[in-house]
């Protein structure tokens, strides 16, 4: 009896858990990742979150979260943008201040700073939610893309103004016109006009001279003739804004080997990052003292680099991103699960066959069917035999294990 009891409530477990975890969103949405303190947050292309690295706010708690169109983190939290223009948090400020974003509606961007979130909506206003000291918004308007830095937000209109808000010298960019895209992060602003220039606002990296010393003439990213497609900015050592940039032909460009080990980024870190090709997205972020990077490829895989030793209980996190896991609703009729007398079977959406019981079926792969019946080994003990079924008409089977 007890034992039919464990069985049932595995069996229930798997049908209204398991779904929960694989319904997503329908149409492809840009695949990305952003980084907080010592966190993680990923979006796969069907609107999945995936999150990993330090729990102490709650940040990773994401999980559930579906349907997602944009994702960013602050130091201590993570937030995902739905399709439905509501905005999810996960997290909270620095001195444990919840951040509340239940009022926002319609929204169509989402960028965050240390301890606040910017919301944008379809009408072109900004919003704010979290710990933003004395940042206001409220008087902008028609606005096309907002950024956040630590403790600033900026922003650039239809028309190519900007407007910029906050407490540090990266917000001022009201000087600044026929602007077509800003990004910000640290104490750094950077713009990209129509013609594809970069200017800056606050703390970035300068040119060195013989005895590396920093000449503060010329903002090395200002002279990049590369056609730039988007811009992460990294923080450095007192909030140095630090440019981590994908070009058009998407590669890596970054000035961060003119920073060195002022940010603890290794010659053999920068090289290795700078050595990616078919690069779609990417983040940099600092964990334990270690600096990782974290490439989406534009085949969807993912890659990690850091500088020093690998955190094992880190990375075998970030393993665990499967940005091409595919929804509910393009595979399989879900769930179908099989029951063995030693093993239960269940066909997950991405085609797998997960299993609780004495069989493993790590090797079925495609399948899109399943069953299963007894057999008998040699020393009349009853094991499972499963058969599936792939779209080509492959079987799959672990007969040999049966017998």
């Amino acid at each position: 009896m007890k034992k039919t009891a464990i069985f049932l409530s595995l069996i229930l477990l798997i049908v209204f858990c398991i779904p929960s975890i694989y319904a997503e969103v329908n149409a492809p949405v840009e695949v990305m990742v952003n980084a907080g303190h010592s966190s993680i947050i990923a979006l796969n292309q069907y609107g999945r979150v995936f999150s990993a690295g330090d729990n102490t706010y709650g940040q990773l708690m994401t999980y559930g979260w579906k349907n997602a169109v944009a994702v960013c983190a602050g130091r201590y939290f993570s937030a995902a943008l739905l399709d439905n223009g509501k905005v999810v948090v996960a997290g909270k400020c620095e001195d444990g201040t919840e951040i509340d974003t239940s009022e926002f509606e319609n929204i169509t961007q989402i960028a965050a700073g240390d301890n606040f979130i910017a919301a944008l909506d379809t009408n072109g206003n900004v919003f704010i939610a979290g710990d933003s000291g004395s940042i206001d918004t409220s008087n902008w308007q028609n606005i096309k893309k907002i950024a956040c830095g630590k403790k600033h937000i900026v922003a650039v209109d239809y028309d190519g103004n900007c407007f910029g808000s906050g407490t540090t010298s990266a917000e001022s960019v009201d000087a600044f016109s026929n602007i077509d895209s800003i990004y910000a992060g640290a104490n750094l602003t950077v713009l990209k006009d129509f013609d594809g220039k970069l200017y800056h606002t606050g703390l970035g990296v300068y040119t060195k001279d013989a005895d590396g010393a920093e000449t503060g003439s010329e903002w090395l990213c200002g002279s990049w003739e590369e056609d730039i497609k988007d811009i992460k900015i990294i923080p450095g050592v007192n909030d140095v804004g630090v440019v981590v940039a994908i070009t058009h032909d998407d590669k890596i460009i970054t000035d961060g080997t003119y920073i060195g080990l002022d940010v603890e980024w290794s010659q053999e870190f920068v090289d290795e990052l700078i050595a990616f090709e078919d690069v779609k997205d990417g983040t940099i972020f600092k964990y334990r003292n270690n600096y990782f990077a974290t490439i989406v490829k534009s085949d969807l895989s993912v890659q990690h680099i850091m500088n020093e030793t690998a955190i094992n209980e880190f990375t075998e996190t970030l393993d665990t991103f499967d940005l091409k896991m595919v929804p509910l609703n393009y595979t399989v009729s879900y769930p179908q699960i099989v029951t063995g007398p030693r093993t239960i079977g269940v066909l997950l959406p991405d085609r797998s066959v997960a299993t609780i019981g004495k069989t493993s079926l790590e090797d079925f792969k495609g399948a899109k069917n399943l069953s299963v019946t007894k057999s008998y080994s040699s020393a009349y003990e009853i094991s499972d035999y499963f058969l599936g079924v792939t779209n080509d008409g492959t079987v799959l089977t672990n007969l040999q294990e049966a017998e």
